[in-house]
């Protein structure tokens, strides 16, 4: 739920989370930093369902202050590459 890693965390599996809540009873709206392993990548989504606009990542990300996404997640996908 904070930057660099700290706060609040869940780990996901490969699959598709509607809302945060199945995405390991993670707070919505709450995503501030995300670590992912090589190999894989995760889209977020603005709304639940997968709805509004989408932010794909490749690599671990400490903070999504720059890209305007930090507190915005509603929904996430996790796929291995």
């Amino acid at each position: 739920t904070d930057g660099n890693y700290k706060g609040q965390a869940a780990s996901l599996l490969p699959g598709t989370y509607r809302t945060m809540t199945e995405a390991g009873g993670f707070p919505n709206k709450a995503l501030s930093s995300l670590q992912l392993p090589a190999g894989f990548r995760v889209v977020l989504y603005e709304n639940e369902n997968f709805g509004g606009k989408s932010y794909t990542i490749t690599e671990s990300k400490t903070g999504f202050s720059i890209s305007g996404w930090n507190d915005r997640t509603s929904s996430i996908a996790v796929y291995r590459n």
